[in-house]
């Protein structure tokens, strides 16, 4: 999921989140349930301008996948 943050000089900094839950209904994890709210966890952010391509936009999310991996192990 991104979520937009405060501009920057070059574009916008998107926040990357990620629903921690199992497969299934997406309404199950983003509302509150047995008083226990959604898990959504933030992993990083990217810069993004409307100069910025799907590929590259794609291969900046991977990488902050992998970053994020990598600070777990």
């Amino acid at each position: 999921m991104l979520l937009c943050e405060a501009s920057d000089c070059e574009g916008k900094r998107i926040i990357v989140t990620v629903f921690l839950g199992c497969h299934g209904s997406y309404e199950r994890y983003s509302s509150l349930q047995e008083g226990f709210p959604a898990l959504e966890v933030n992993i990083g952010s990217v810069s993004v301008s409307n100069k910025t391509k799907w590929d590259v936009l794609d291969a900046m999310i991977k990488r902050t996948f992998k970053v994020t991996q990598l600070r777990l192990l």
